[in-house]
């Protein structure tokens, strides 16, 4: 174990993660068990008050967990100097692979799960009745089992890091010939595939944006019958969107922005530029906003909700726009700028 000032933040929010958690997964049960449609005014405001404690302290939680992604990366960057033969974060990661590898996917997925519930959360706060109260506790319990196994490997990534642990160099992956990032264009593209790439990327996006905002333009937002449909092809479009940017990131954009034309490895943006992890941050927040959006159209339809349901949507997308465009630019005026 490599002890530092990050290492100690990262378990100390896991810690606290842990116990917040199994209390929000077991109070989360047991007023779902007790929500019932036919109770007395009585009985409701009693459990409404129960309710509103379990769901404050869900929101803690789950604002604790957004903010450990990042220092997720951060603590892994940190043990960059204490291992051997670790030049970047790829090489800490090397260190505990059978652990690190399954959290990267985990994080990701716990932060989509979070800002899913947190809108259901301020959606059915806004309605008279609380309609989508059940929805939100079971959503709940579910999103805590996530939240705890998250707070789980974090501890466990803590403990696994062995300071003599030798690893490769990212350029065993990163820059061999034959590296998947470089074939699949190659194959689809061509040998020219390179001068093609920033081209498709910029596309890619623009097309995702353009997509998002007709949605809104054309009315397809608010029209029920269609919505579902439209929504389901714009997160096909996001997730085509995402092996472009990944693509595009490893054989021509962190190469430029690295000033290093034969080494191919994002994960070292993180630790060299200051602002990586905001341009990384707005995309993620853009993509995620068509699946939170989408995610909202299946859980929270509901008579109460009809009048504010496609003006959340519409939000969210503006958002996600706002977002895309954000890290678009940021990644263009680097560029530029080399």
């Amino acid at each position: 174990m490599i002890i530092n000032a990050f290492t100690i933040i990262l378990l100390f929010i896991a810690v606290i993660s842990v116990m917040l958690g199994i209390v929000a997964l077991f109070s989360a049960l047991s007023l779902f068990r007790r929500w019932k449609k036919d109770m007395s005014n009585e009985e409701r405001t009693r459990l409404e008050n129960k309710a509103y404690l379990s769901l404050l302290l869900a929101v803690v939680l789950l604002g604790i967990r957004i903010i450990d992604w990042p220092i997720f990366y951060a603590t892994l960057a940190s043990y960059i100097p204490d291992i051997t033969g670790a030049m970047c974060i790829y090489g800490v990661t090397q260190v505990a692979p059978n652990i690190i590898k399954p959290m990267e996917v985990l994080k990701p997925f716990v932060f989509f799960l979070i800002g899913l519930w947190l809108i259901i959360y301020i959606m059915d706060k806004s309605a008279k009745s609380y309609p989508l109260m059940r929805r939100k506790l079971f959503f709940l319990f579910v999103v805590s089992i996530f939240a705890i196994a998250d707070s789980i490997g974090d501890i466990a990534v803590a403990f696994s890091m062995d300071a003599n642990t030798v690893v490769s160099c990212c350029t065993t992956v990163f820059d061999i010939a034959d590296r998947p990032s470089a074939m699949i264009p190659q194959s689809i593209l061509g040998a020219g595939y390179k001068k093609l790439i920033l081209p498709v990327y910029y596309g890619s996006n623009f097309i995702l944006i353009g997509f998002m905002a007709a949605g809104y333009g054309f009315g397809l937002l608010r029209a029920e019958k269609r919505r579902r449909l439209y929504l389901f092809a714009v997160g096909i479009l996001a997730v085509i969107t995402v092996v472009i940017v990944l693509l595009s990131m490893i054989e021509i954009i962190a190469p430029r922005l690295l000033n290093l034309p034969y080494h191919h490895d994002p994960y070292d943006l993180l630790t060299e530029l200051p602002d990586a992890g905001i341009f990384f941050g707005l995309f993620i927040l853009g993509i995620f906003s068509t699946g939170w959006a989408l995610g909202i159209d299946m859980l929270a339809r509901h008579d109460e909700t009809k009048g504010i349901l496609s003006e959340n949507i519409e939000k969210i997308y503006w958002f996600g726009i706002v977002c895309l465009l954000a890290s678009l630019l940021m990644i263009t005026i680097h560029l530029i700028i080399g």
